[in-house]
């Protein structure tokens, strides 16, 4: 290991945007020089090199931080700033440098963000375009095993989510795995001391991450699932797909189809309200491949 690593040359690849070196050397450092060079960095820079770590070592790191540190390098890992150095990555260097990020930093990230940051900081935590990963809301209220009815039901009572979202909730162990999904109703109907670990559905339909979204979407809407569990790579949870999301999903993949039908891109607005060169571009595309097309046809005949 090679834990003599200064953080002005860290700052230095930052600057160069030489993320690839970068990666190389702090994927090299022991967990408390790793925690050491997050707490001295400023926080942009800190941000950026937490984001290069494999995904174990920023799990880490993350938790030796205190939590003052810990939600400054949250609020920092959807700034523009932090954003435009990764944006400048082409998709294989993407793919390679950036590791999926812990669900429990995943998580507060998501439940963080303005619908305006969404894209391009599901961009940052590694969750390809069209995945179910950047479909997922936050799911703030989920219980364990060995929590009574009664607690259960108290901290729903004092829950001011929607009732779609709290009628189903998810089951984790102690390291936040998924292992099961509770219905309110099994709740209300059991005794009060009953524990959640005897009225769970044990392990329940999820879905990964990197999922594609339509698959999904569907498979919820087959199963007629409430709320959907999404989990990381080790099936820890790091958000939900509500049944009313899926079927918006489902609704766009279908309005995307009819437009290709008609040799058109599908409009983001509507029609009225989009100018006629968005209009003329969202056909062109196709229009040229029709010509070629039959160009191509005549001059076989």
């Amino acid at each position: 290991m090679q834990d003599d690593v200064s953080t002005a040359k860290i700052r230095d690849l930052i600057d160069h945007r030489d993320l690839t070196s970068l990666a190389a050397l702090v994927r090299g450092l022991s967990t408390n020089r790793t925690v050491r060079v997050l707490s001295e960095l400023p926080l942009k820079e800190a941000a950026v090199v937490f984001r290069l770590l494999e995904k174990n070592m920023s799990l880490k790191a993350f938790e030796e931080l205190d939590q003052p540190t810990q939600a400054d390098l949250i609020s920092q890992l959807s700034r523009s700033q932090v954003l435009d150095i990764f944006r400048s990555l082409d998709p294989e260097d993407q793919t390679w440098l950036l590791d999926e990020v812990p669900s429990k930093v995943a998580k507060q990230i998501v439940s963080s963000l303005d619908p305006a940051e969404v894209e391009d900081t599901m961009n940052l935590l590694g969750y390809r375009r069209d995945s179910i990963g950047r479909r997922m809301s936050p799911q703030e209220l989920r219980s364990n095993p060995s929590e009574t009815a009664a607690g259960l039901l108290e901290r729903i009572g004092a829950h001011d989510a929607d009732n779609d979202i709290l009628s189903e909730i998810p089951v984790l162990t102690t390291d936040r795995k998924l292992v099961g999904k509770v219905e309110l109703k099994s709740l209300l109907s059991a005794p009060p001391e009953t524990q959640v670990g005897d009225l769970m559905v044990i392990d329940p339909f999820y879905s990964f991450t990197y999922e594609d979204e339509e698959k999904v979407a569907r498979e919820i809407l087959r199963h007629g699932e409430l709320i959907h569990p999404i989990v990381d790579s080790e099936k820890r949870l790091v958000g939900i797909v509500p049944l009313l999301d899926a079927a918006r999903i489902d609704y766009q993949a279908a309005e995307e189809d009819h437009a290709r039908a008609g040799a058109a891109e599908p409009l983001r607005r509507p029609y009225l309200l989009t100018s006629v060169f968005k209009v003329a571009r969202s056909r062109i595309v196709w229009l040229l491949v029709l010509g070629i097309s039959a160009t191509l046809t005549v001059q076989v005949l």
